[in-house]
C-alpha cells in the first residue's frame, strides 16, 4: 500500500465509517474493478455532464444498479457480470460530491438516470437494484414512476423514515453525515407520501455483527436500524426480507447473495407474466 493509500486508511479509521468494519474499510479503499468489468466501461455526455457507465445488452429485462454514497459502480462488478449473462444490465457513476457543490438533489439524480437509460436504448420497465443511499434512490424512482419498474432489490438501506430520529447515532457520525442525512430524510418523506406500489420487492439487511463487535458505541444505532428494517413489510406488504451475516457493503463479501436475489426476482416476474 503506498503512502497516499495508507493515509486514507488511517483517516478512515480515525473518523469512523458508517456501518463498516476494519477489513471492509481496507477492501473498499483498495477495491479495483475486475478486468472483465472494465472492458464494458464507457462514457456518455448528458445534461452537460460526462457520465461513466457500463452496459451489457441482452433480450431479457434490464437490471439497473445504483451505488451507495461516494462508492462508485466498481462495487457491482461481479454481480453486473453475473446478471449480464442473461439480462441487459446498466450501472453508472453518480458524482455525489459535485452534485452537492452544485446543490443538485435526489430529483435531479433520478431524472438523470432515466435520461441515461433511454439514451442508451434501454427502455422500461426495469428491475432496479440499489445499495445504501442507492437503495433510497431506487425506491423513490419506483414510487415516482411505477409503470417503469417491475421490481426493486434493496441492499442494506435504512427503511424510509428510519433516520427521523438520530438520537442513538454517535456525535462523530452525525458530524460527518448531517448533510446527507437531511437529504435522505427529504427523499424518505417523498417515498412515504407517494401511493403504494404493487411490484416485486426484495430486501437484504446486513447483520453487521463484526462491525458492532469492533465499534460497540454503534450498537444502539445498529439495533435501532435493524428494528426499523423489520417494518419494511408495512411499506411493501409482499416483500421478501433476507438477513445476511456481512458488513454494510454486502456486494464485497457475498456477491452471490445479491445475484441470487436478483435471479429469484427475474424468475418470479417471468412466472407471473406467464400466468397473465
Amino acid at each position: 500500500m503506498n503512502d497516499k493509500n495508507s493515509k486514507r486508511v488511517y483517516n478512515t479509521f480515525k473518523k469512523g465509517i458508517f456501518m463498516g468494519y476494519k477489513l471492509e474499510i481496507i477492501q473498499m479503499l483498495l477495491k479495483r474493478p475486475s478486468l472483465s468489468f472494465r472492458k464494458h466501461i464507457k462514457k456518455e455526455k448528458i445534461d452537460n455532464q460526462i457520465i461513466q457507465y457500463a452496459q451489457i445488452d441482452n433480450e431479457a429485462t434490464t437490471v439497473v444498479f445504483e451505488h451507495g454514497m461516494n462508492a462508485g459502480m466498481k462495487f457491482w462488478d461481479k454481480i453486473f457480470l453475473e446478471i449480464g449473462k442473461t439480462n441487459s444490465v446498466f450501472v453508472y457513476n453518480r458524482n455525489d460530491k459535485k452534485d452537492a457543490e452544485n446543490k443538485k438533489v435526489y430529483t435531479n439524480r433520478v431524472e438523470l438516470l432515466r435520461k441515461l437509460l433511454i439514451k442508451r436504448g434501454l427502455k422500461p420497465p426495469y428491475i432496479l437494484v440499489g445499495h445504501s443511499l442507492g437503495g433510497t434512490y431506487i425506491q423513490y424512482f419506483a414510487k415516482k414512476y411505477p409503470s417503469e419498474v417491475l421490481g426493486i432489490v434493496i441492499v442494506d438501506t435504512p427503511k424510509p423514515g428510519a433516520l427521523d430520529d438520530v438520537s442513538m447515532f454517535p456525535k462523530m457520525l452525525l458530524k460527518l453525515y448531517t448533510t446527507i442525512f437531511k437529504e435522505i430524510n427529504q427523499v424518505d418523506q417523498e417515498i412515504l407520501s407517494l401511493p403504494p406500489i404493487d411490484i416485486e420487492v426484495s430486501i437484504i439487511v446486513a447483520t453487521l455483527k463484526r462491525f458492532t463487535t469492533q465499534y460497540k458505541k454503534y450498537i444502539p444505532m445498529t439495533n435501532m436500524l435493524h428494528e426499523k428494517a423489520k417494518e419494511y413489510s408495512t411499506l411493501y406488504p409482499h416483500c421478501k426480507i433476507q438477513w445476511v451475516d456481512t458488513g454494510h457493503v454486502v456486494m464485497l463479501e457475498k456477491p452471490e447473495v445479491v445475484s441470487n436475489a436478483i435471479k429469484d426476482m427475474i424468475n418470479n416476474i417471468s412466472k407471473n407474466e406467464a400466468l397473465k
